[in-house]
């Protein structure tokens, strides 16, 4: 079933059992905060809906009245603005909410991907296609699909390129950064393409094949910065602009992140002395007490140089500073 059958379904059958006609459009702003988003467009922002599963035989715990229900009748008040009595919004929200039970929504997090993808250093070695061949216990390196990615290249791709969808943007940027790192591992000046050492000439010697994958390595970095170039003017965290601290651009980014309360990018600001005065500091230490962290306390801690742990009078200590 589509997800778009199972919203034709829903609808009728609340119109059949409650005489409320409710639409499409809402039952779909009704699924996503289901699934923990205020609207639909923020579920679709962050996702793409790859297929819907409707599970009849599935057996699920009663409706608990206290916590979605309770949320459903709320959205539920502010979609159909309508003066029925409060008992017709419970009833319609537990048949809703029951009915939303039973879907299973297949969907590729693009949110997630983008700030996994962040963590990972392309000229640092090969990486995992994370196509997990060693069982759920395995522990991989990095998080990312990249074989879900593949599967799902058109769909990722039509995001980024109709819809100006940054995170996919991004997604499709380090698609491309993983092909290049199958080529050369450790960049351009760190891999030889597949040229073959010389104990003659003691070098690398160029030959078709290695002239052939160069060719194809500068054709994927390309197609990588041309979607990093859409995507880097909003940043989602520190680490995605670490990498451009020498670059045009960077001091923008950097405050575009301070001013979302990214606590990280305001350390970086205040304690690599990137702010023009003592007021635009202040002002971001304000900041970061309002998300919760405070840069003006301190304490100093004690660790073992080698373990990290916490100092138990063995080893080297290192001292840090806690904030």
């Amino acid at each position: 079933m589509s997800i778009q059958d199972f919203v034709f379904q829903l609808s009728k059958k609340v119109q059949a059992k409650h005489s409320v006609k409710i639409a499409r459009s809402h039952i779909y702003e009704l699924i996503a905060v289901n699934n923990g988003y205020k609207s639909h467009n923020a579920l679709i922002a962050q996702n793409i809906i790859l297929n819907a599963e409707y599970r009849q035989n599935v057996k699920h715990n009663r409706f608990n009245s206290n916590d979605m229900q309770q949320v459903l009748v709320k959205k539920l008040q502010g979609l159909l603005k309508s003066d029925i009595p409060e008992k017709l919004y419970t009833a319609i929200a537990q048949t809703i909410h029951q009915e939303l039970l039973l879907l299973k929504l297949e969907a590729i997090n693009l949110r997630s991907i983008r700030e996994q993808l962040s963590y990972i250093d392309f000229e640092n070695g090969l990486i995992s296609s994370f196509e997990n061949e060693f069982g759920d216990d395995f522990e991989f390196e990095q998080d990312v699909n990249f074989s879900e990615i593949e599967r799902n290249l058109d769909k990722i791709k039509s995001y980024a390129e109709e819809r100006q969808n940054l995170d996919a943007c991004v997604v499709m940027a380090g698609y491309y950064r993983y092909l290049a790192n199958h080529i050369a591992p450790y960049g351009k000046n760190g891999s030889n393409f597949g040229a073959k050492w010389s104990n003659t000439k003691y070098k690398y010697i160029q030959n078709e094949e290695s002239k052939k994958n160069k060719q194809l390595f500068e054709a994927y970095i390309q197609q990588a910065e041309f979607f990093e170039a859409k995507s880097k003017i909003q940043p989602i965290n520190l680490n995605e602009i670490l990498s451009d601290e020498d670059c045009k651009g960077f001091y923008e980014k950097l405050i575009y992140l301070c001013r979302k309360g990214d606590v990280e990018a305001i350390e970086y600001y205040l304690y690599e002395h990137h702010f023009k005065s003592e007021n635009d500091a202040w002002m971001y230490i304000c900041l970061a007490q309002m998300c919760g962290k405070d840069f003006t306390k301190s304490d100093l801690r004690a660790y073992n140089a080698y373990t990290g742990e916490e100092y138990d009078d063995y080893g080297p200590i290192e001292v840090v500073m806690w904030f």
